[in-house]
């Protein structure tokens, strides 16, 4: 169960960027390099999390770690959703990202071997 939590909060935080992009771009008149950067904060905070996540859960455990990475996209979301400006939106979906570059690796491996 938890391990299925994970990945549908991984889909459905890329979703909600790709939904809410349009009202966020209308709401604070981003460039398109803003925008470009934003989506990429997501992708840079997963490759940087998929690179130690797995390294994590063999020394921390993976159920543990999959809750804490379950914590760190929330806690993103939120720093996303409260976003007042550009930096804030990028610092909030980098960790969203991060969460879900832990999430990949750790729930594949904790669901083989369960």
């Amino acid at each position: 169960m938890l391990s299925t939590g994970g990945t549908l909060l991984d889909g459905l935080a890329i979703f909600v960027l790709g939904v809410a992009m349009p009202l966020i771009i209308a709401e604070f008149r981003f460039n398109p390099d803003v925008v470009g950067l934003i989506g990429a904060g997501l992708v840079l905070g997963a490759v940087f999390g998929a690179g130690f996540g797995g390294l994590m859960a063999d020394h921390l455990g993976r159920k543990p770690l999959m809750l804490a990475d379950m914590i760190i996209i929330c806690a993103g979301a939120a720093v996303s959703a409260l976003a007042k400006g550009p930096a804030m939106l990028f610092i909030g979906q980098l960790l969203v990202g991060v969460g879900i570059g832990i999430d990949f690796p750790v729930s594949s491996s904790y669901v083989s071997e369960v």
